[in-house]
């Protein structure tokens, strides 16, 4: 990722409340991957509508966890699908998936510093 990840920029949309944060990133580790392979068929499909709203339901999950680089990239692929063009799609929601990948990661590993706050 572009800047380093902290857990008190990610908190910082749950005003410290770290069981409400637990509950969207546990909800968010159940729905993502059903995300992302909406955003795939519809690129696959050629864009439009579909990766328009599936790309923006992504988008607004990812902007609870104050993130920019993940929602920009999000933010990215809705615009693709707004303007009807699939070009360098596929290498965004790659890069997005690595990203993902890293803050999950990142979250994972510091969620014992979370349970001691």
């Amino acid at each position: 990722m572009g800047s380093e990840l902290n857990m008190d920029q990610i908190l910082a949309n749950f005003e410290g409340n770290v069981e409400m944060f637990q509950i969207i990133f546990d909800t968010f580790l159940e729905t993502y991957q059903d995300q992302v392979k909406d955003i795939q068929s519809a690129v696959q499909a050629g864009g439009g509508e579909n990766l328009r709203a599936s790309a923006h339901m992504l988008k607004g999950v990812l902007a609870n966890f104050n993130v920019p680089e993940m929602t920009d990239l999000a933010y990215t692929l809705e615009k693709m699908g707004k303007e009807g063009r699939i070009d360098g799609a596929e290498e965004t929601l790659s890069q997005l998936e690595v990203m993902i990948d890293g803050f999950i990661r990142y979250v994972k590993e510091h969620q014992t510093e979370l349970v001691s706050a």
